[in-house]
């Protein structure tokens, strides 16, 4: 079975033999150091955090795009709120 550790910079599990990261080239020369846990889980939790940020933004665009066409449908058919 094949070791595994997190990268200290991006956070994607690697062997723990590997020296660089193939993912984002960071040196991997301590991975048993609970701090780098703890800086890869908050990189992770901000990552996360980002996404929710940009879902929740694409719906709000998508839901004015929904009220302007039912505004639009509302005077079409001579309803007013």
């Amino acid at each position: 079975m094949v070791s595994v550790a997190m990268c200290k910079q991006c956070g994607k599990i690697n062997n723990i033999n590997y020296k660089y990261c193939p993912w984002c080239g960071a040196l991997q020369n301590d991975y048993h150091n609970d701090t780098h846990i703890e800086t890869v889980f908050s990189i992770l939790e901000e990552k996360q955090n980002d996404i929710q940020l940009q879902e929740i933004s694409a719906m709000e665009k998508q839901l004015d795009e929904l009220d302007r066409e039912l505004s639009i449908i509302e005077v079409g058919l001579g309803i007013h709120k």
